[in-house]
């Protein structure tokens, strides 16, 4: 759960986390002022200190720069940062664990600059976010309310899933390959 602390307390956003399996509250991790998170996902614990990880996707308050942070949820401590392209609209943040290319990857979803929609692969190594990866068109007609991302099968390819209403109101689905952005399934649904 996320809120802005009341201004008397300075105005960050605070994180409150809670134990999915016990209900048992957990740590609560501060941000930035200027930060408005969009998404969050648990990542597993990238170091050997027995805490998860937790990526906050999130857009600057005066909406000009998107980034990424990492916040160790045991200490609370950033652990990395990194920023997305001035102009990108963020979405959706997904967690992919290591597949082909040996490492894991958070997989961002958001609106580019020309309102194309797009993913953003990042590589993590060693829990600090590295250099980016390109952007991926996934020139969607309309812009998603849902996304997902699937492991289709054991060791099978990784897609993402966007669903949401196009500009006649109807309801879509589509599928993309998540490394290559390929159309693999496009339907209005009933």
């Amino acid at each position: 759960e996320f809120s802005r602390r009341n201004p008397a307390d300075d105005g960050r956003i605070v994180a409150r986390l809670t134990d999915t399996e016990t209900g048992v509250p957990g740590p609560t991790l501060t941000f930035g002022r200027r930060l408005t998170p969009v998404d969050a996902v648990a990542l597993p614990d990238l170091f050997p200190d027995g805490s998860p990880e937790l990526a906050v996707l999130g857009e600057a308050d005066d909406g000009r720069v998107a980034g990424i942070l990492i916040k160790e949820t045991g200490a609370g401590t950033t652990v990395g940062r990194f920023r997305l392209s001035p102009s990108y609209q963020p979405l959706a943040l997904h967690y992919l664990a290591a597949g082909e290319s040996g490492q894991a990857e958070l997989l961002v979803i958001g609106l580019r600059a020309n309102g194309a929609l797009g993913l953003q692969r990042r590589s993590l190594a060693d829990g600090r976010a590295s250099r980016a990866g390109p952007t991926l068109p996934l020139k969607a007609r309309y812009v998603p309310t849902d996304t997902a991302l699937i492991r289709l099968g054991e060791e099978g390819p990784v897609v993402v899933a966007l669903a949401g209403a196009d500009w006649r109101g109807r309801l879509r689905l589509e599928v993309r390959d998540a490394v290559s952005g390929a159309l693999l399934l496009d339907r209005a649904l009933p």
